[in-house]
């Protein structure tokens, strides 16, 4: 499944339940983190050096939010048979949101003495593509509704899925050819970061020297949780379950090719 919403859409709680629906971990703002060669791979796209999608996402069965959403329309033609998830929120709390949690991370990568770097091209490049008004209100939910707007008119009507943040799992479900409603609440997110600290964290730099036990100390719950393994690196290093590729009859809705 290609998600094309754009952060703050309930992707937290996407990302759990489309873990439990598909049987495979979702790549998710917070994979950059645990991917070292990621930012770098991201700063380059937002530059129009594309990475070999295929690779990129082995062993996903889904991708979501900042930084991929954008760049929905190349990732569903190397996917033609997955499902592209607009993933919606209304444009007020949407605002009220991001303002307060990713929007203070992201305006780090714009100072003056921020590192010359991958994360910073990353940061800078998801923002700038989004409006270079990103940090005033009227711009950034202007530009957030033009942005729902394009995915309606040029994603395939057969494909395409929207689900708005407030909604149940039925819809999703529904364009996954009926599958069972998955376990996770719906407002997870809102439940689990109520301080918001978390999605701060996923923005920040990690130490490209870390060791892994601090690693899993910082986000305790994510492997527990199903929604992804220990990581590696950005080209295919990423956790693996192999078989998305082999059974392609079965999960034609996720991340399959011809």
């Amino acid at each position: 499944m290609i998600g094309a919403g754009l952060g703050r859409t309930g992707t937290t709680s996407l990302k759990l339940a489309l873990a439990e629906l598909l049987g495979g971990p979702c790549y998710h703002m917070p994979e950059v983190r645990e991917r070292s060669d990621d930012p770098d791979v991201w700063a380059d796209e937002y530059q129009g050096r594309p990475p070999d999608w295929d690779a990129f996402f082995a062993g996903y069965e889904a991708s979501l939010d900042w930084p991929a959403a954008p760049f929905w329309p190349e990732v569903s033609v190397t996917f033609p048979d997955a499902v592209i998830l607009l993933s919606v929120r209304d444009p007020d709390s949407w605002w009220t949101s991001a303002s307060n949690t990713i929007f203070p991370a992201l305006a780090t990568y714009f100072a003056p003495d921020a590192p010359d770097d991958g994360w910073t091209g990353m940061g800078r490049g998801m923002m700038t593509s989004f409006t270079a008004e990103w940090q005033n209100e009227s711009a950034a939910k202007a530009a957030f509704l033009a942005h729902n707007d394009r995915v309606r008119a040029t994603a395939p009507a057969d494909r395409l899925a929207e689900w708005n943040a407030g909604d149940g799992w039925e819809s999703i479900c529904a364009a996954l050819g009926g599958r069972t409603r998955p376990s996770v609440p719906p407002h997870e997110h809102h439940r689990r970061n109520p301080r918001r600290t978390r999605t701060r964290q996923s923005l920040t730099r990690y130490p490209r020297t870390r060791a892994p036990e601090r690693r899993t100390a910082d986000i305790p719950d994510r492997r527990v949780s199903g929604e992804v393994g220990r990581g590696g690196s950005s080209r295919g290093g990423g956790p693996r379950c192999g078989s998305i590729w082999r059974r392609r009859v079965l999960t034609l809705p996720c991340f399959t090719r011809r």
